[in-house]
């Protein structure tokens, strides 16, 4: 049987020259980044949701792997199943596509966060649907399409052991070398701490589950290349076995990043041995100052912002840089929050400040809370995007122009010129080169996407 497993894309392709704009704006410090560090063509890393279901997938069938970000789809091809993943901006395009294969009688299966949180409809769309983690389930439903006894829907009530599956197909990529690296490795999957805006655990659940660090490190040792991403949505749920992990890696000098609550941060022995390991850049929730929004986020399990500097200072004492996620648009939040986050950010030396707009993503808690009062203003998943001048729910504290407003001013802030380069300067007095690249290229890219937002919604 042949089948095609697909990750459908918004914005465009490399390959139908209509790039996604967060490309276009990256395309010389790409450039750059491959010459300096080896890495590839975009910033891009692998689809891994299709490739772990690539790894399971019975020798027998043909399968093909499709990333819409950097291939076009050929949908003339011969083939008897489409599988789609899909999130909930995708899922447009992804119901597109579909149509297109089931227009000529093939079927179509779907599978991701979004297919899990709404199965119904998806199957409006599709054939089958995949809820929850596939891998248990993929080999059945193959056989299934084989003998052409679909079922409607296909779900695996019990986690998956992360030491029983196999190591990701890496082969069947049709142009690895656009990614940004192939060194991507997934530790452990879960997350136990049910945050209000994440959909992590309604999606592949709240029970952290972990890899033995043996296998971790024969899959790392098998990939080509010095850097490495942890794919994990949490690298510190687990002290005693993040610290096996991390000197397990000292004698491979590798240099990586990975997620990392700030409850683990507050450990200096797990500083220092993240930094030992060859850890250069953390991913850090940091997602509000204000305790009222980390309480309404159910966030104050891990984040106490009265040890976020001193946190931050730790990290950058033992030489690692810190991509800091944020998240405004709860209703505890006034004008004054986005001023004294610009003042945080300016003061902490923070390298990549990363800051999102709440969207109520189906599944999370927020959203249901949003749903129960009225104020979710559509469902038009390709416009959930977290764009801040097109927010999906009605604000409470203040507009939705008035919030677009306070951004512009904590964007405009926070990359000035003079600010990008406050950031640069103390890696340039270390040397610290990789650091230096990122921050100007994220610098140089929310510049552009705040030019082409303020363009865009004056048209609007």
């Amino acid at each position: 049987m042949k089948t095609v497993l697909i990750s459908p894309t918004v914005g465009g392709t490399i390959a139908d020259g209509s790039l996604a704009s967060v490309e276009k704006n990256n395309w010389l410090v790409n450039r750059i980044k491959k010459h300096l560090f080896g890495f590839g063509e975009t910033s891009f890393i692998p689809p891994m949701a299709l490739l772990s279901l690539a790894a399971v997938t019975p020798p027998e069938v043909t399968l093909t792997i499709v990333d819409e970000r950097i291939q076009s789809i050929d949908f003339d091809m011969d083939v008897d199943l489409v599988g789609l993943s899909i999130i909930t901006i995708t899922a447009c395009r992804a119901y597109d596509i579909a149509a297109r294969f089931r227009q000529r009688g093939i079927p179509v299966v779907f599978g991701g966060i979004h297919a899990t949180v709404l199965p119904e409809e998806c199957l409006q769309h599709g054939d089958a649907v995949v809820i929850g983690e596939g891998e248990r389930v993929w080999p059945q439903l193959l056989l299934d399409a084989a003998r052409g006894q679909l079922k409607p829907t296909y779900q695996s009530h019990k986690a998956v052991c992360l030491d029983t599956l196999p190591p990701p197909p890496f082969h069947l990529l049709s142009s690895p070398q656009r990614y940004v690296t192939t060194k991507v490795v997934r530790a452990s999957r879960g997350c136990p701490y049910g945050c209000s805006f994440c959909t992590t655990g309604t999606s592949i659940g709240r029970i952290y589950r972990k890899r033995a660090v043996k296998g971790i490190i024969r899959e790392i040792e098998s990939r080509p290349g010095k850097y490495l991403f942890f794919l994990d949505d949490n690298l510190g749920v687990d002290r005693s076995w993040a610290l096996e992990l991390f000197r397990a890696l000292r004698p491979l000098k590798v240099k990586w990043y990975g997620a990392v609550s700030l409850n683990a941060l507050e450990d200096d022995e797990f500083i220092r041995e993240a930094a030992e390991s060859g850890c250069i850049f953390l991913g850090i929730g940091f997602e509000s100052i204000n305790e009222n929004t980390l309480k309404a986020m159910n966030k104050r399990k891990t984040n106490d912002p009265s040890n976020y500097k001193a946190i931050i200072r730790n990290i950058h004492r033992h030489g690692i840089s810190i991509v800091g996620y944020f998240l405004m648009g709860y209703d505890t939040e006034t004008a004054q929050d986005y001023r004294r986050l610009g003042d945080f950010l300016l003061t902490t030396g923070l390298e990549i400040p990363s800051i999102s707009a709440l969207t109520p993503y189906p599944g999370s808690a927020v959203c249901r809370h949003l749903e129960k009062q009225g104020r979710i203003l559509h469902h038009q998943w390709d416009r959930y995007y977290a764009r801040w001048w097109d927010l999906a729910f009605q604000p409470l504290q203040m507009t939705q122009a008035a919030v677009y407003e306070n951004y512009l001013k904590l964007i405009d802030r926070l990359f000035s010129i003079k600010a990008i380069l406050n950031r640069c300067l103390p890696h340039l007095l270390r040397f610290n080169l990789i650091t230096m690249v990122y921050v100007l290229q994220h610098g140089y890219y929310q510049k552009k996407i705040l030019a082409e937002e303020r363009v865009f919604r004056g048209r609007r």
